[in-house]
């Protein structure tokens, strides 16, 4: 009867690291989209001068759900689009919401400075998670083993 008790900690405990991987994971992809994003809209106002609904209306469906993005109704605006974002970084959220706070408030050129800033911010962000995700693969591997040999060591 341990056996099997052991054998159940055991595999939840391997189940949970490979969950806890898997989010750090979606984190990153999530912050590659929204780099993404904000290429697009970069381009978008340096080329065309589009707003922010027309960036949002003319994007592809994928990105914007590899952004968070869920619902099939298009945006307004950026604001909006954040509303209804599933954002997995907090600080990629922050980055956004400033992005968002000075979309369309200026004149082209400086608009596009605006977006390259953010761009910069967000591709900043998204190495930093790049270079820890070794690390915390290893972490959460290191946490979770230890305390499945924890758990397995007082049911024995």
């Amino acid at each position: 009867m341990r056996a099997i008790g052991i054998i159940i900690v055991l595999i939840s405990g391997v189940a949970g690291s490979f969950l806890v991987v898997s989010e750090f994971e979606k984190r990153l992809s999530n912050t590659r989209a929204l780099c993404k994003l904000l290429r697009v809209c970069t381009e978008q106002v340096e080329y065309f001068s589009c707003s922010s609904h027309e960036i949002l209306a003319n994007c592809d469906a994928l990105l914007l759900r590899e952004c968070g993005y869920l619902d099939e109704e298009i945006p307004n605006d950026f604001s909006e689009f954040l509303d209804r974002c599933e954002i997995l970084s907090n600080e990629s959220r922050a980055i956004m919401i400033e992005f968002a706070k000075d979309f369309g408030k200026s004149y082209k050129d400086e608009q596009v400075k605006r977006c390259k800033y953010y761009l910069e911010k967000m591709e900043e962000h998204e190495s930093e998670l790049e270079a820890t995700l070794p690390t915390q693969r290893k972490l959460s591997f290191a946490i979770l083993l230890a305390a499945t040999l924890t758990a397995i060591i007082l049911l024995i």
